[in-house]
């Protein structure tokens, strides 16, 4: 009764800011107009963000289709972000008057990373780090552009590109680790190996380690994540074979093959 509701006020503000600006329409009707349908879009795209993330990490069938949605489909928010570009915001305000699609992009990019962890073992990055660290730049770029947040005025601006940057490296792990994998057409190289133990993690999903013993070249015991198929079929002890691929970025990565 006695203070101004604060966020209440930002909001209101903002809005206003938005109403009277006409880059986003030429009457305050159209710009209403506007500001409602992205409000719509940035709930719809979340909401199916959730359905693309429980898809990816539960049950990925077909699996190709699963890991292509999951890895394309943040780059069709930088495009709608674009679409709506002054309007969309992004990062997440739960009391602003702009919308954002922030929590939507956040989880599928965390799906399809952690699928890529989850589904392919690499023995040695080499110089895909490199890679990684330029794609992450130049999408923070692309993705902060069209908000217009891409501004370092305060020190919550930092932060902000910050998280931007770990999300973004993050998301082009797992598109370099699944490009490195499934369009590799190397020459494989088969060896035989025994399994020193065995181990279960429990995430969002349970994950399956085999932790070998040393192989050909690579000189030292591997955990190796495998099905839970595979996982249950073998005990310490026994052998199994290792399928090595050199990988299409050059980042070496194994398959494991129970009998």
């Amino acid at each position: 009764e006695r203070f101004f509701n604060l966020d209440a006020l930002v909001k209101a503000e903002e809005e206003r800011q938005i109403l009277g600006n006409d880059e986003f329409g030429i009457t305050e009707v159209s710009r209403a107009q506007r500001l409602r349908e992205a409000h719509v879009v940035a709930k719809v795209v979340n909401g199916v963000s959730w359905f693309i993330m429980g898809w990816v990490l539960f049950y990925p069938r077909p699996y190709g289709a699963a890991i292509a949605v999951g890895l394309l489909f943040p780059v069709f928010i930088m495009m709608v972000m674009y679409l709506y570009r002054g309007l969309m915001r992004a990062d997440e305000h739960e009391k602003s008057a702009y919308p954002s699609m922030a929590l939507g992009f956040g989880i599928v990019t965390a799906s399809a990373a952690l699928r890529a962890v989850l589904d392919f073992s690499i023995l040695d990055y080499k110089d895909g780090w490199y890679i990684m660290a330029v794609m992450a730049l130049v999408l923070t770029a692309a993705y902060a552009y069209p908000s217009g947040e891409w501004k370092l005025h305060h020190i919550k601006d930092y932060f902000f590109i910050g998280a931007m940057l770990l999300i973004m490296y993050m998301y082009s792990y797992g598109i370099c680790v699944v490009t490195n994998c499934t369009l590799d057409r190397s020459e494989p190289h088969t060896f035989k190996t025994t399994v020193i133990n065995k181990k279960v993690t429990k995430g969002k999903t349970y994950t399956y380690y085999l932790i070998l013993e040393r192989w050909g070249t690579h000189r030292k015991s591997e955990d190796v994540t495998v099905s839970k198929a595979e996982y249950e079929s073998v005990q310490p002890g026994e052998q199994v074979d290792i399928v090595q691929h050199d990988g299409y970025l050059k980042m070496p990565w194994i398959e494991v093959r129970v009998d």
